[in-house]
């Protein structure tokens, strides 16, 4: 039997033990707070907690993304004793995580909005909007406009580009509930 590697193993015990964990993603200049609901080889499902420690939707990442992982320590115990376990998502495994265009099919199934990002052309660009259509590799998007200007326009991603998804935070539901969307 194959031994697991270090990343692995150690992926799985957050997960199985429901540790607050904080991602870094220092290529991007980002880090994360919140907890593992899943992963493969190729792809992590995080739960982030934002500041105010509140649940702020799931972030799906690519595991080579990731540059450090930690948890433990005064920091990260005493904001863990201030989030709402309560509130923590029931990750269903629903999700198909063998590729980016099956990842992004059945979030659009379950969730109205998404969270595009293509953080190795621009570090702070993303896209908020609903899967129209994808193919191996291009993404149709209709995009929506800022909460002031709710401007919808269509925009054609390359999927090879996609860095990060994210669905369900504060602003995706915000969107929905200003459009009137379901699910």
């Amino acid at each position: 039997m194959k031994e697991m590697d270090i990343h692995t193993k150690y992926l799985q015990k957050l997960k199985e033990e429901n540790t607050l964990t904080c991602l870094y993603t220092d290529h991007f200049n980002e880090s994360y707070d919140g907890y593992v609901l899943d992963f493969t080889d190729e792809f992590l499902i995080f739960e982030k907690v934002d500041i105010n420690f509140k649940f702020d939707g799931i972030c799906i990442l690519y595991r080579n993304d990731i540059t450090r992982i930690r948890w433990a320590g005064n920091d990260l115990q005493s904001i863990s004793k201030l989030i709402d376990l309560e509130h923590k998502t029931s990750w269903k495994s629903s999700i198909n995580l063998e590729n980016i265009n099956s990842l992004v099919v059945d979030l659009a199934k379950e969730f109205s909005v998404l969270t595009i990002y293509t953080q190795h052309l621009a570090k702070d660009i993303c896209f908020v909007g609903q899967v129209e259509e994808i193919d191996n590799n291009t993404l149709l998007f209709h995009e929506f406009g800022t909460t002031s200007t709710l401007d919808r326009k269509f925009l054609l991603i390359s999927v090879e580009e996609i860095t990060k998804i994210e669905v369900n935070g504060h602003y995706e539901k915000n969107i929905t509930k200003l459009f009137g969307l379901s699910k």
